[in-house]
């Protein structure tokens, strides 16, 4: 019998559970659930040519930039955030999950950083209009 669980069950339970939400989240009948938190709504890179939906804490694609990627799949999860600032894990384009910071500034982009790059996001459509 295993004492404890293998290093990479972590991430794995991880993914299928944002998967899982992300699902739910596409799949859910009713209304739509309301935006709350700061970093909700549908966020575009024009340097990177990507959008994603965010519902704190998870994001799926938008308008994905690879194959591999689908509107809908989850590539997105939020692990912490305060006030305007927030750490996330995000699928990138190498296919593996990758941790990122991200600021929410006065002109109300959004900075974001892996530690080796820094892109900008933007606030696609009315934050207050989207389902």
């Amino acid at each position: 019998m295993l004492k404890k669980a293998p290093t990479f069950v972590g991430p794995l339970l991880g993914m299928a559970g944002a998967y899982l939400m992300a699902l739910a989240m596409g799949c859910a009948a009713g209304p739509a659930i309301p935006l709350q938190g700061p970093f909700d709504g549908t966020w575009g890179s024009p340097q990177l040519g990507y959008d994603i939906h965010l519902q704190e804490p998870f994001g799926v694609a938008a308008r994905p930039r690879i194959a591999a990627v689908e509107n809908g799949d989850p590539v997105f999860r939020m692990t912490s955030s305060e006030g305007k600032r927030f750490t996330a894990r995000q699928w990138m384009t190498d296919g593996t999950w990758h941790t990122v910071t991200g600021e929410l500034k006065p002109d109300g982009t959004l900075s974001c950083s892996d530690g080796t790059k820094t892109w900008i996001m933007e606030r696609r459509g009315n934050m207050k209009e989207e389902k």
